[in-house]
């Protein structure tokens, strides 16, 4: 069998290191600890012991697709951005039902305390989320002043 080339090898490393660092920042991101992680893996039917989460957070493995994707379950993030893609600085995050759940709630009491005028500019700056291709000049057509029509 012939020896991996020594470019392979420090190829392999820098992928390793690579994964372990994206491994690491979404570990801390979503506050969990390697436990947190070894029962996630239980749950999704893919037992880890300690020492192989340890050695991965290490960068001692260089991942399978399998194990990419079962890191971005139970890490919840992007696999493509776990892999390597996109930058450290900016960690496309999951979110869980009851997560989105909460945030609606949270959207509704700020929609319900604000002014019609308030109302009517949130909803066409979040059109224009939807429908980026929308030119925003005509968007924000509403000027942001304070609404003395709508007493709360």
């Amino acid at each position: 069998m012939p020896k991996k080339s020594t470019e392979r090898l420090q190829e392999e490393s820098l992928l390793r290191e690579n994964f372990a660092n994206r491994l690491r920042l979404a570990k801390t991101a979503r506050g969990m600890s390697n436990t947190d992680i070894m029962e996630k893996a239980e749950r999704l039917g893919q037992p880890m012991r300690k020492s192989k989460v340890s050695q991965f957070l290490h960068g001692r493995f260089l991942p399978t697709n399998k194990r990419v994707f079962l890191w971005a379950r139970i890490l919840r993030v992007d696999p493509l951005w776990l892999s390597g893609s996109g930058s450290d600085d900016d960690i496309p995050l999951i979110k869980t039902i009851e997560e989105d759940n909460e945030d609606i709630q949270e959207l509704l009491q700020l929609f319900a305390s604000m002014s019609s005028v308030q109302k009517r500019l949130l909803m066409q700056i979040a059109k224009q989320f939807r429908f980026p291709y929308v030119n925003d000049t005509y968007m924000l057509d509403t000027k942001l002043t304070r609404d003395t029509s709508d007493k709360k």
